[in-house]
């Protein structure tokens, strides 16, 4: 089934898209810049026309999280190196397919599930992280008495 592709070319025009409950492809015209974290309710997409003229950029914390059946594409998406540019938001049983292809992006893609998600179908195509600084993280995997630090992508 496909769904519809509304341009978006302003960051007021993406916060009204985002509000409306029909699932449909948000396709950045032009360069965005949030002054907040942004949540693709379930079945949404984000891509841009062009990925060279196209920033999602963020300038306070996180970039843009992920719920469920959700495609990002053709994108740069930038936060700081020490943000998460893109994420899983958490606490849903069945995620569903979460898509990420052609995406350049500053910061952490970080695709963590907790106990009650039980489904997630990831796909990463042509993904290109290019600063990442993630130390802050507490959440560290612990095993064989080591401890080990996220990554700039952390699955």
């Amino acid at each position: 089934m496909s769904i519809p592709t509304k341009p978006i070319g302003s960051f007021a025009g993406l916060m009204q898209a985002l509000s409306q409950g029909e699932p449909c492809n948000l396709e950045l015209q032009t360069s965005v810049l949030s002054p907040y974290s942004i949540s693709l309710p379930p079945g949404f997409s984000l891509t841009g026309k062009d990925k060279d003229s196209c920033i999602l950029s963020f300038c306070n914390g996180d970039g843009v999280g992920l719920t469920a059946d959700n495609r990002v594409a053709n994108l740069t998406v930038m936060t700081t190196p020490a943000a998460r540019a893109i994420y899983t938001q958490t606490g849903l049983t069945d995620m569903g397919s979460i898509t990420l292809s052609d995406l350049a992006v500053t910061g952490q893609v970080s695709i963590i599930i907790r106990g009650g998600t039980s489904t997630l179908n990831l796909v990463v195509d042509k993904l290109h992280i290019a600063a990442c600084d993630c130390r802050r993280y507490s959440e560290q995997p612990q095993k064989y008495g080591v401890n080990v630090f996220q990554g700039a992508l952390t699955v």
